[in-house]
């Protein structure tokens, strides 16, 4: 039996209702997301309804994909990828002519993660490559290093390669494209423990957009937490701080960067922002310390609490600092 909420179910029937009145891809893509976003997905319906529209598939990149997924539900592998194949060439055609951007071809590698589980992400590569052939063009290689969540160091290796490769393919011209890989690969750079590795391609980014807090607050984490060099992160953190004054995560690093050089009074003024603004049991960690530095006990307390409440996902409080208080 197919459960549903009541709000899938009306969709479909409206977007059935709206493809009999338009009987355009993009109505019938709506359609099929409706379809296979049931419990269970109802893949042979929706594989069905497409190829019953032979025109709007040879005209949406987008429908393919979709039908591409279906196809992979319904445990039809190979004919899954031959829709990915004539996808990608309706993609690049289209970049091509300049009708679509070159970004555009994103659309085409969330598709492809549709229908490759994570756990196959070498069989996946496998594929992009014969696809794309061995000389992936810069935007592929950055959609290939995106593909997959970092878990691991096998798949952070994999992400670091095929971002250092986009970064040899793109043209000295495209800065936009150079900041974004190089944020990229500070990131991975980072979880690599390569972190003079990271503060470099922070930098880069930064002589491209200054203004980034991102980066900023990256390069201010690099200096004070990891090489507890904290005079040097403070001016990142300012200017941090100055581009973005409402981001918690931006904050916190202010404030703790602050209490690191003993400025208590301007740390306790940032961190309370922070942990005004966002939930965050590192937030209230770093308020607890701040505390138990000034002899507060019970506020050092209190929010050594709200730490440990605050998301049993994140890292529990530092069990010395605990046992200080």
């Amino acid at each position: 039996a197919r459960s549903t909420t009541p709000n899938i179910a009306v969709a479909i029937e409206q977007y059935r209702a709206a493809l009999r009145l338009d009987p355009s891809a993009r109505i019938l893509e709506k359609l099929v997301d409706a379809m296979l976003g049931l419990d269970p997905p109802d893949s042979g319906g929706a594989i069905r309804l497409v190829e019953q529209a032979t025109d709007q598939l040879e005209e949406s990149p987008g429908l393919r994909g979709r039908y591409a997924y279906a196809l992979a539900l319904a445990r039809r592998r190979p004919a899954a990828l031959e829709q990915l194949r004539l996808s990608y060439v309706q993609h690049t055609e289209r970049i091509a002519d300049g009708t679509w951007p070159l970004q555009a071809i994103d659309n085409w590698f969330i598709d492809v993660r549709r229908v490759f589980p994570a756990r196959e992400w070498q069989e996946a590569d496998s594929f992009l490559l014969s696809v794309t052939g061995d000389d992936p063009a810069a935007t592929e290689l950055r959609a290939m290093a995106k593909l997959w969540p970092t878990n691991g160091r096998e798949l952070i290796d994999r992400a670091t390669s095929f971002t250092e490769r986009a970064l040899a393919k793109t043209s000295p011209e495209d800065q936009a494209m150079i900041a974004g890989l190089n944020f990229e690969l500070g990131v991975y750079r980072i979880l690599r423990g390569e972190h003079e590795g990271a503060l470099a391609a922070f930098e880069t980014v930064l002589g491209i957009d200054p203004e980034n807090a991102t980066a900023l607050n990256n390069v201010a984490y690099l200096y004070g937490e990891v090489l507890e060099q904290p005079e040097r992160a403070l001016p990142y953190a300012e200017r941090a701080a100055a581009a973005s004054p409402s981001d918690a995560n931006v904050l916190d690093t202010l404030g703790w960067i602050q209490f690191k050089l003993n400025n208590y009074e301007d740390a306790e003024t940032n961190l309370r922002l922070a942990s005004q603004l966002s939930e965050s049991a590192s937030i209230d960690l770093h308020l607890s310390q701040l505390f138990l530095a000034r002899n507060d006990l019970t506020r050092a307390q209190r929010y050594l609490e709200r730490a440990a409440e605050a998301n049993a996902a994140q890292t529990p409080p530092d069990p010395e600092t605990r046992e200080e208080i």
